[in-house]
């Protein structure tokens, strides 16, 4: 009897929520990623805003099991379905206060439902929710895309032909005998495909809790201590936004039965550093602070402060060491890396190759060089793999969107008319079109136009003084000259049309969500000119007062909020730092003997400090 009355309440509080719902509340749904293989769970986010001048009673519960939204979906032959949730849950007292302009934030788990798996074929998926009689939300369109070897057709095979490993996606967990094994299956012998990150994922975070089998009564206990593998394992190797949520708050919760509050801690700020610093996902920080407020989770304070990294070259003997420097740290705290890599002047470039929340140095030789190193921070060494350049210049990010950095090397011989990308293991993708002539080239990334997606930014070394911007589809957004004002006359005088060569970085100073460009003088001179992706010169000084030429990198070093401009003088051990406007901010000596050969900078490392 107590059941039926609540099933009547809830049924009640949604007719009475049926009649007052109107245009002023406002549902949204949208997707963190679009591009799906298939098999992979895919999953929306909803969000219900109040846009009138007084409170509304608004659900707490906005994912399909509360039954409070309809979701309309068009499939890739035309058909269109109603979304069918595997259960509605009877919920107690499930609305709640919300003032004017303030918002409920939910998720919404479409990729099982009680008509079994929704997504079985490849195509693009169009998917509309709607609230009662609030206004229709915008359409989410999502391509489902076939297999694209053996191993992704195998995993798609294993979750798609099993009932119970839907229901166990779905929910998080289980004990499903025979889901279990598949989800090992994928993780042991696909373990390089998107679904082994899902299956990894929820392997590890069935573990966390007890579980109460209703079936036959028995209770598994919790192990946090084997669900640490797996979840590590789906940290590495972040697919979409659900899956790295997911993670990272089952790593919260595991560390925390473990009585390990720093890795705890070090769980949730890993998740909103990841989320906040990846344009793809910055847009749902407001969930995750949605969901920390429910679960009474202060939002952590990010530490935005990056770290330099610098090679300095010793002439004789010809030899390069890696040093790092927190520049935020009073007196500065230098660190040598260990690394002695090569007896030529050396390119380096960071990120975090292997997902494992550090960054990594990709590293090759300037001249004669045909092979990139990755090494870790501790002066490891990861791989090596070959490259077709002779001589190069390093970069890295996200050029593939697909969520994993890439390593861009341009080549420093003069005949070349394109930039290579590699992914972290060696494999080398479509290279981008280069210069019209051929030429060397200095590359950086940034996101030049605010679409948040990576773009390609690439300065000449040789024959012209320019600028180049190529976009993910490795198309040339824009191209300009650099220097043609501002620079000063070198020597006797500058002959007219000769060439500094161009170092470049990239930086949002003014918070726009667009990246400037920073371009400097290679050679014969000191110049710093500031440009906008549409080369529109937005500032230019004087780094130094030599002219031996100036390396470039920017960062947020001093843990200001701001990006740094960070110099080294070449032919020098000079460091010195400049906001945007050219005004100096600090300056050191990188080291006793030898010349700066390369700059980058990378986000600091927590302290070590565990329980």
């Amino acid at each position: 009897m107590k059941k039926l009355l609540i099933i009547f309440m809830f049924y009640l509080a949604l007719s009475l929520f049926s009649v007052r719902a109107e245009e002023e509340l406002v549902l949204k749904i949208e997707a963190s990623k679009t591009e799906y293989l298939l098999g992979e769970p895919i999953v929306l986010y909803l969000s219900l805003q109040n846009t009138s001048d007084e409170v509304r009673e608004l659900p707490v519960v906005l994912a399909p099991i509360a039954g409070y939204v309809d979701y309309q979906i068009k499939f890739p032959d035309s058909f269109e379905k109603s979304f069918e949730s595997s259960v509605i849950g009877d919920l107690v007292n499930p609305m709640t206060a919300v003032a004017p302009g303030e918002q409920i934030i939910g998720e919404a788990k479409l990729f099982y439902g009680a008509n079994g798996w929704t997504f079985e074929q490849p195509g693009t998926y169009e998917i509309t929710a709607r609230m009662f009689r609030s206004s229709l939300s915008s359409t989410v369109t999502i391509t489902v895309h076939a297999p694209i070897d053996e191993s992704t057709a195998n995993a798609a095979q294993l979750f798609l032909e099993s009932e119970d490993v839907g229901f166990v996606l779905l929910y998080g967990g289980g004990d499903i005998l025979g889901a279990i094994q598949r989800l090992e299956q994928v993780s042991t012998e696909y373990p390089n495909t998107p679904h082994a990150t899902y299956a990894n994922q929820v392997l590890g975070s069935r573990l966390i809790n007890d579980f109460n089998d209703l079936a036959t009564g028995n209770v598994r206990l919790a192990d946090p201590t084997s669900a640490l593998p797996f979840l590590e394992k789906a940290k590495q190797k972040p697919i979409s936004f659900y899956d790295i949520l997911h993670t990272h708050m089952s790593l919260y919760e595991a560390y925390t039965k473990l009585n390990n509050t720093v890795k705890a801690q070090s769980a949730l700020k890993d998740l909103v550093q990841m989320v906040s610093t990846q344009p793809q996902w910055v847009a749902f920080l407001p969930f995750i602070e949605s969901m920390f407020d429910k679960m009474g989770i202060p939002m952590p304070e990010l530490t935005q402060t990056v770290c330099l990294l610098y090679a300095v070259s010793d002439p004789a003997p010809k030899e390069n060491q890696l040093f790092s420097v927190d520049l935020s740290v009073e007196d500065f705290e230098v660190k040598p890396l260990g690394i002695t890599p090569l007896n030529h002047d050396i390119s380096l470039a960071t990120a975090d190759f292997d997902g494992d929340g550090e960054a990594e140095i990709a590293l090759g030789a300037k001249e004669g060089g045909h092979t990139v190193t990755l090494y870790k921070l501790d002066g490891s060494e990861i791989r090596s793999f070959p490259v077709s350049a002779s001589g190069m210049s390093l970069a890295a990010g996200n050029l593939e969107g697909d969520e994993q950095p890439e390593i861009i090397v341009a080549s420093r011989a003069a005949n070349r008319k394109s930039v290579l990308v590699y992914t972290a293991d060696g494999t080398a993708l479509d290279p981008i079109s280069g210069f019209a002539h051929n030429t060397r080239m200095m590359p950086t990334v940034g996101d030049v136009d605010g679409d948040q997606k990576t773009d390609l930014i690439a300065g000449r070394l040789l024959k012209e003084d320019q600028v180049a911007i190529y976009n993910v589809a490795k198309q040339e957004l824009n191209h300009f000259a650099v220097f043609s004002s501002s620079a000063p006359k070198q020597g006797k005088g500058k002959a007219k049309g000769m060439t500094y060569g161009v170092n470049v970085a990239s930086g949002d100073f003014d918070n726009d969500g667009k990246a400037e460009i920073v371009a400097a003088q290679a050679s014969k001179g000191s110049q710093i000119e500031v440009y906008s992706s549409t080369g529109e010169l937005l500032n230019s000084f004087a780094a130094f007062d030599s002219q031996k030429g100036v390396i470039v990198t920017v960062g947020n070093m001093l843990d200001d909020g701001q990006p740094e401009i960070v110099v080294g003088e070449a032919k020098s051990n000079l460091i010195r730092g400049f906001n945007r406007n050219g005004e100096q901010l600090f300056e050191f000596q990188a080291a006793k003997s030898g010349i700066i050969s390369s700059l980058a900078t990378f986000r600091c490392p927590e302290p070590e400090n565990e329980n």
